[in-house]
Order: C-alpha cells, then structure tokens, then sequence
C-alpha cells in the first residue's frame, strides 16, 4: 500500500496561495495561550522578499489533510502575520511567515478598567465576547458575583484569571470565545485512543511526579464588614498523599467558596502527569480533547487531556500533542 500523501492549501487576504510550501506548522492550543501558524515558501526567484508576498497583518488561513480525503481536511482558523523572515543558500532560498490567531486583536489585549455588578460569570463571559464579535462555546458554570472588578488589565487576561479561578479553561479560537466548566471538559468520552501497537504511534514520552502535590484544600475568608468566616474543604481523589493546600481568597458565598477551593486545588495538580505523543499526521486531533492510552503502556495507561496539538508538514506529516493526565 502506497503512503498518504498529505497536503496544505493556504489562502492569503483571501486569495489561494500559489507557490511550494517547504515547511507548514500549525499549533492549536487549549488554555491560556494563542494558536499560531507558520509556514515556508519556495523563493527561488525573490518573489516573497520582494514585496509581493504576505506582510504584517495580512490575515491567512489554511486547511490540512490528504489528497484522498478531501472531506477530512480541517480547517485551521484564521490567523494574522505578525513576523517574516528569509533564508538564501544552496539548499534553495525560502521566505518563512508566522501568523497569531486573528481574534487576539490589538483591542483584546488592550488594557481597561471595569466594574460587574450582581452578575453572572455567563453574563461576564457573553458581554466580553460580543464586545469582539465573538461566540462563547461553554458550558460556563453558573457563578453569581455581586461585584466583580476588571483593573488595567486586557480582556483575554481577564478572562484567564476569571477562567482559573472558577474551574474553566479559557482560549480564542478564531471567532469562537471558549470558556468552558474544565470538569466538563475533562469528562468528556476519549476522542482518540493510541497504544504503541498502532500504526500510527510514532514516540511517546510521559513522567509523573509527586513532588509539591496536594492532596486536599482549606479555604478561610473572615468578611470584617460582617463578622462572618466563611470556611470550604476540597480533595483531589487521584493524589493518594500529598500536602494541604491552605487558601485565604476574598470570596462573597458559601457556594463561591466551595467551587473557588476545588478550582484552585486541581489546578495545583495539573502537572501530576505530564506527556508527549507523535502520531502520523491526524487533521482533527487537537487540544482540548481526551485521548485514551492503551493497556501496553501498564500504570501509565489511562485518559489524558490535550494541552496543544501541534501539526507538522515537511519530511511527511506529524501529530505531536502534549498532555496531561486526568
């Protein structure tokens, strides 16, 4: 059986790209960082370096997959140039271009100051995005402030640290918001499942460390204004031993307390279990997902969630994702 032969199709400002692609790389991320696209052209006559190629701003976008599966191909978002370099020599000369997506405007990283008054964290989430022409893809957990403070700060930082502090993962993804309840997301049923038998298993690597892991959590927030103690406790049933995590957050509720404690407790943990796992090249795997490792791999067999897929075209194609064990 004769191999795959995969394939990129990029359009620049809307227009298909007509030129060799050397090198394609595509890295979609699941919290807290921004997708970003690369890719190398054929410059044997200068055209690229010339002017006429792609320049700062200029939005991109690509689809990945297989000359026999055009159905299969995946869409990689959109992206704006944000850097341009060349490389001339013997080998042939190349102009390389590197894209963030195109959503993390100027403007979603400007900071501002504002005040949310007896509001939900759905509503935050919703006023935030339509704020950029965006649509917010959840579940976002239901959490109710009476006064929450946005202070220099721009709203994709914003919406992290509301992100981290309420048990959710947050990312832009093209004109998609995600801000999403992370208990449901890590619930969700494998997308993938790979065991080194497999055709497509190219490496693996996974360590696992105890170190500075907590086993349970204490919340303490005394409100002067009132007098009152407001107390919550949180376990992580994966972490069999471990330290106390102690947590002394402004919080307004009981229920605030509760989900804030859990939130921060897990969080602790991410890095308990930790990997990377190249396949041969798989368009719809990317971050966010849960993958299942099969029994060959003994104790490190199990669930994992995506943290980044990252989809290479040169010398063939690649799937490399790195995860975390759930």
């Amino acid at each position: 059986m004769s191999a795959r032969q995969p394939t990129v199709a990029i359009t620049l400002a809307g227009f298909p790209l007509g030129a060799t692609v050397t090198r394609f790389q595509y890295r979609d991320v699941h919290h807290g960082e921004v997708d970003d696209i690369e890719f190398a052209l054929a410059d044997p006559d200068g055209r690229w370096r010339s002017g006429l190629g792609p320049i700062e701003g200029t939005e991109v976008s690509a689809r990945i997959g297989y000359l026999d599966d055009p159905a299969g191909q995946a869409a990689c978002g959109l992206y704006r140039i944000d850097e341009r370099s060349i490389q001339l020599g013997a080998g042939g000369d190349t102009a390389a271009f590197r894209g963030l997506s195109a959503f993390t405007s100027q403007d979603m990283r400007t900071a501002r100051s504002e005040a949310f008054d007896e509001i939900s964290l759905q509503q935050i989430v919703d006023r935030i995005a339509n704020r950029h022409g965006m649509q917010v893809l959840g579940p976002v957990p239901n959490v109710t402030f009476r006064r929450v403070t946005q202070s220099k700060t721009d709203d994709l930082a914003f919406l992290l640290r509301l992100a981290e502090d309420w048990g959710c993962y947050c990312n832009a993804k093209g004109d998609t918001l995600v801000f999403a309840d992370r208990r449901a997301i890590d619930a969700q049923e494998p997308a993938y499942s790979f065991d080194v038998s497999d055709q497509a298993f190219l490496d693996l690597e996974i360590d696992r460390s105890s170190a500075r892991l907590y086993k349970s959590a204490t919340l303490t927030y005394v409100d002067t204004a009132t007098r009152t103690t407001i107390t919550a406790e949180a376990s992580d049933p994966r972490v069999q031993s471990g330290d106390r995590l102690i947590l002394d957050d402004k919080v307004e509720t009981q229920a605030q307390a509760d989900r804030l404690c859990l939130a921060r407790l897990l969080r602790a943990n991410d890095d308990w279990t930790r990997g990377r796992l190249t396949v041969v090249g798989e368009p719809y795997l990317v971050a966010g997902q849960v993958l299942l490792l099969g029994p060959t791999l003994g104790e490190f067999a199990g669930r994992y969630l995506v943290t980044s897929a990252e989809h290479v075209m040169a010398d063939g194609y690649t799937t490399t994702v790195q995860i975390r064990g759930l």
